[in-house]
């Protein structure tokens, strides 16, 4: 490097071009260079890729079958002129970008209360630490050698769908670390389990996402996703510290805080006084949290900002080529007189400003400085104050530390001396930064940096632009103040006086109820909008820990949860459950509908392997209810079976649950009515052939046997009623045969050998036998109906003017159809006889009659027994009137009039008062048809009642 180079003769030194690009004159020629650099890597890369996208499995291609980043390498490694980067790949490639998750938990530590002695409790107060582990450099990633021609050259195919499925399988994730609290996980390790989750899935969609090119117009849902997934990773960070803290540290007065007041008197250490504040004061402690909670989020989107800059040792390196080509007699085109001098405070003293670019570059250094302590990365700051050649600046950072000096602590038999920490002027610092920061010379960022650290508000405010960032800048300055109050009541060191802040300083203390005030009635219109936010509105009852407002909140939300995004509603579902297992939940009365909000969103999105898991957190009849809602749309039978074993997984009750469901399914659009009366045999309709499946779900388990047969004689009754004699024999082929035997064995085993069934289980065995001689018989009518119509011989015919031959044929036929007429009235005899048995054995049924119970159930079953008893009353008003005239037509049809005759002495029988199930109208029907009958008799030659005559 020539001595031009070294006196600052070229470049713009902090941003944009390397300095090693040259002087200003050959500015424009390295732009050229490096754009037709970047434009070759281009073609390259995208080479490689279309060939690999063609053919990704063919073995000719099999050498460009690399990862971009491999490609990338390759690509650098062999283009001249790449050597001026400042990063290599390998370095970018081994360098870690997003914090380990378990880090901001690690800092948490050091808020733990410790009986150690205070010199060791020194490096852990978060006064102490100027930076917490993040990012390095600020390096010029491969991505931004590619971005431009990945997607010119490349589009890559994405939809909605995959933006879904991250989510899904985050679902999925959320699921199986709730099931680990039950399994030796407290609440607060799975809230930094929920927190690594949605860190894994954001890294995953911002991978997607810097792939993709989207129309402007089109609504990215991906990206939408990732800013819920985002906000929501922060807030269980949020929980996870704040609770932490909560949960294990309490504010119980230290044993040896007069030996520590000692200390403190003696050292003058203001380290001491803040760590024992921190340790005592539990409202500082969460302060800080959030303060170190919003620098971790900082952090994280640091790239974000970022910008490629290369930087050097020099400091106003444009300045001081001016400066010398003056002093050379160089003549400039310069309009404008800069300062004639280059010490840092030239440009305040002279009133005038630097070179063009170094103008620039100082605003962009002081804003990269700003963004650096908005992180929390104080030294970072300083490293790039000390690469840039101002090394002054860096060392005014240094003057808001703690002053410590731990020899005046150490045992008196040590003899080697510790460097002393910290500014023990600090206080005449902080009111020279108030100053400053007034100083309308200085640049919105310059005053940012010193507002914050000498607790300046209003000057702080303006360099914020987000919520998080106002929110950061009030607890900031919150905290700085608490602290210079505790300071205050220390001497200093050699007992001078202390410099007091202005009055307006004081002034700047509040609450966190009125930070959030503040916050949402900020006249910042963007910071405004973001207070609205939802995660935002958790993140504020979280800090201020009003947990009823907050569940009050969301139960708010969750009154019309369909406008609400799925994301959302899951993380108030493991909200509610969080804190419910931190025993915090004390309005579960509103909580729980969240709960109820997820399991149906997990329903409607088919997460089956979900839903138990979720529907195991209601109370029993919420799971009952909720549960059977759910099986009522699972109609694969091998996804029955499945989702039955789900819901034992998860405890849940299944007898009660899949009871529900048939008694769900075969209460759709049920009404029975005495005068109901539709055709003889009414279609089975799609909705019928749901509740037939429905059985299916009691007859899995033998232990449901009795419960299944119930459930089928509900279902077969209404469709009796409805004379859906298909669809009820349907019901009836669902319950195994075996089903009388288990039920009596399985009481058998519960209650001994010898003890009666119960009078419900009795009653549904005696309904199923009622109801299976009742079918049977119009089985058998049935088969009479087929055997008499469809099976009677035709009577073969013979023309007037046949041969010999075909009247000999006519002989024959005529002899077999005799014989055949002869067969088939057999039929129809033992037919018709095996009708009239099964017709007998409905009308004449034992014990009682058909459908008519035998012993009274329980009273607390009376409103369930007492809505079957009305339906079996009903019944037989419908079906056994109808029994007898399909009995009688057989009969008459068959002319077994005497037989039709002596159907009016059953019916009319006090023993089984038939009679009384008829309507008026149907007894003078059924007397018109028997009047019939007795005319037949007469014709026959008979008394009307079928006697022979005297």
């Amino acid at each position: 490097m020539d001595s031009s180079q070294l006196s600052g003769g070229g470049g713009r030194g902090l941003f944009g071009e390397s300095y090693l690009m040259g002087s200003p004159v050959n500015r424009a020629d390295n732009k050229s260079q490096a754009m037709m650099m970047r434009k070759s890597i281009a073609v390259r890369k995208s080479i490689q890729l279309l060939e690999q996208s063609i053919a990704p499995s063919t073995s000719g291609f099999s050498s460009f079958n690399k990862t971009p980043m491999k490609l990338l390498e390759k690509s650098l490694s062999h283009t001249p002129g790449t050597e001026f980067l400042d990063v290599s790949v390998q370095d970018y490639k081994s360098s870690s970008h997003r914090q380990d998750p378990n880090s901001f938990s690690r800092d948490m530590d050091d808020y733990k209360p410790s009986s150690a002695t205070p010199g060791k409790q020194l490096n852990q107060s978060p006064w102490n630490r100027t930076v917490s582990p993040g990012l390095g450099r600020l390096p010029m990633t491969p991505g931004d050698w590619t971005d431009d021609f990945t997607t010119t050259v490349t589009d890559i195919v994405y939809d909605d769908h995959t933006a879904a499925s991250v989510h899904q399988n985050l679902l999925t994730d959320f699921k199986e670390a709730y099931l680990s609290l039950s399994i030796n996980v407290s609440p607060i390790e799975l809230t930094k389990k929920y927190e690594q989750l949605c860190e894994e899935k954001v890294g995953v969609l911002k991978t997607i996402l810097s792939k993709v090119r989207r129309d402007p117009g089109q609504i990215n849902t991906g990206a939408m996703l990732l800013d819920t997934l985002t906000n929501e990773m922060r807030t269980w960070g949020l929980i996870s510290a704040l609770y932490y803290d909560r949960v294990n540290n309490r504010d119980d007065k230290m044993d040896d805080s007069h030996n520590l007041l000692e200390i403190i008197v003696k050292s003058n250490s203001d380290k001491l006084v803040v760590d024992a504040l921190f340790e005592k004061d539990s409202s500082v402690r969460e302060q800080q949290i959030v303060i170190d909670w919003l620098e971790k989020n900082a952090r994280d989107q640091l790239d974000k900002y970022t910008e490629k800059f290369f930087v050097q040792n020099i400091c106003w390196e444009n300045t001081l080529h001016a400066l010398k080509q003056k002093s050379s007699g160089i003549v400039t085109n310069s309009a404008r007189e800069i300062v004639s001098e280059i010490d840092p405070d030239a440009p305040i003293r002279q009133q005038r400003p630097l070179a063009d670019h170094d103008k620039e570059d100082e605003m962009m250094l002081v804003k990269y400085l700003f963004l650096f302590i908005r992180a929390g990365q104080l030294d970072e700051a300083q490293k790039l104050c000390n690469r840039c050649g101002q090394s002054w600046r860096a060392a005014t950072l240094d003057g808001w530390k703690l002053y410590h000096d731990p020899n005046l602590i150490q045992d008196k038999y040590t003899t080697k001396l510790l460097p002393v920490e910290g500014n023990p002027y600090r206080d005449i610092w902080k009111n020279v930064c108030w100053k400053m920061c007034q100083d309308s010379q200085f640049s919105l960022f310059e005053k940012g940096i010193y507002a914050t650290l000498c607790g300046h508000l209003d000057q702080l405010l303006p360099a914020c632009e987000t919520w998080e960032d106002y929110l950061w800048a009030y607890y900031k300055v919150t905290i700085d103040i608490q602290v210079q109050q505790e300071l205050n009541q220390y001497p200093k060191m050699n007992n001078r006086s202390t410099q007091p802040m202005p009055d307006q300083y004081y002034e700047q203390m509040l609450d966190p109820p009125a930070v959030f005030s503040e916050l949402e009635n900020t006249p910042h219109d963007g910071v405004r909008e973001e207070s609205e936010n939802k995660f935002h509105i958790v993140q504020k009852y979280i800090v201020t820990n009003d947990i009823n407002g907050l569940i009050e909140e969301m139960a708010e939300w969750n009154r019309q949860p369909e406008h609400l995004p799925l994301s959302l509603i899951r993380f108030m579902a493991h909200l509610i459950l969080v804190l419910r297992s931190l025993q915090l939940d004390n309005r579960q009365m509103i909580s729980t509908p969240i709960i109820e909000s997820y399991v149906k969103v997990l329903i409607d999105e088919q997460m089956n392997n979900l839903v138990a898991t979720y529907t195991a957190s209601l109370p029993q009849k919420l799971q009952v209810s909720w549960y059977a809602s759910f099986l009522e749309g699972v109609t694969e039978k091998s996804r029955r079976q499945e989702c039955l074993q789900w819901a034992e997984t998860a405890n849940l009750d299944v007898a009660l649950i899949t009871k529900q469901v048939v008694e769900n399914i075969r209460n759709m659009n049920v009404e029975l009515d005495s005068d109901y009366a539709p055709e003889l045999e009414a279609v089975t309709s799609e909705e019928d052939r749901r509740k037939i499946e429905a059985i299916d779900w009691l007859v899995f388990d033998p232990s449901q046997r009795s419960e299944a047969l119930k459930q089928s004689n509900a279902v077969m009754r209404a469709f009796l009623a409805m004379k859906k004699l298909e669809a009820a024999t349907a019901v009836f082929s669902k319950i195994p045969q075996d089903s009388i035997e288990v039920i009596t064995k399985s009481w058998g085993r519960i209650a001994g050998v010898d003890e009666a069934l119960p009078a419900a289980d009795e009653n549904a065995i005696r309904e199923y036998l009622c109801i299976k001689a009742y079918l049977d018989a119009h089985d058998s009518y049935s088969e009479w109906l087929k055997i008499h119509t469809s099976s009677e011989p035709v009577k073969p015919a013979v023309s007037k003017t046949a041969t010999f031959l075909e009247k000999v044929q006519y002989e024959h036929q005529l002899r077999k159809y005799e014989l055949d007429v002869e067969h088939w009235k057999h039929l129809v005899e033992v037919q018709t006889q095996t009708f009239v048995d099964r017709v007998y054995n409905v009308l004449l049924f034992i014990d009682g009659g058909w459908m008519v119970d035998r012993r009274e159930e329980d009273d607390d079953m009376e409103y369930e027994v007492s809505g079957r008893h009305q339906q079996m009353a009903l019944l037989r008003q419908l079906c056994l009137p109808q029994l007898c005239f399909l009995l009688h037509s057989v009969l008459q049809s068959t002319h077994h009039y005497k037989d039709c005759l002596l159907m009016a002495d059953y019916i009319t029988s006090e023993q089984h008062k038939l009679y009384q199930v008829f309507t008026k109208n149907e007894l003078q029907q059924l007397l018109s048809k028997l009047k019939e009958s007795s005319v037949c008799l007469l014709d026959q030659g008979y008394d009307p009642l079928g006697f022979e005559k005297i």
